[in-house]
């Protein structure tokens, strides 16, 4: 009896002994499987860092690039501004010119007047000369 005794409690420590390894071994299982699961989302999360890392040196290139063209629109700008601020300062020298020149103009024109007549004026006494020169000659012949 001693002995069925010890062999009902064998019996009985290894089927709860199973059913511990069962429940340990599912346990394990889920383990396993949550630990394959996180490293296939680790996987994933690599690769898209990877992507990302690829992206945003894609994208810093293009930064790069665009603010070369905007220094390069700048000093295109800067040039455009100087040679505007050049072709403002001929424009005003050239108005001062013409100022210069239309003053010019009205002196002369006021001479050619003044000359125009004078020399009526000297035609008239040319005209009244040959006269009497040609009255003098008359009287000497």
């Amino acid at each position: 009896s001693e002995s069925i005794d010890k062999n009902s409690r064998l019996e009985s420590d290894k089927k709860s002994l199973e059913i511990e390894l069962r429940a340990v071994q599912e346990t394990f299982k889920a383990a396993q499987n949550e630990t394959n699961r996180l490293l296939a989302m680790k996987e994933r999360l690599s690769k898209t860092e990877a992507e990302d890392r690829m992206k945003i040196r894609d994208q810093e290139m293009e930064i790069s690039r665009l603010k070369n063209k905007i220094a390069e629109i700048e000093n295109q700008q800067q040039d455009l501004d100087g040679q505007k601020n050049k072709l403002e300062n001929d424009l005003l020298n050239l108005q001062e010119r013409k100022k210069s020149n239309i003053s010019e103009a009205e002196k002369l024109n006021s001479m050619c007047s003044y000359m125009e007549e004078h020399n009526k004026e000297l035609e008239s006494k040319l005209n009244g000369l040959e006269t009497q020169v040609s009255m003098a000659n008359r009287t000497l012949e």
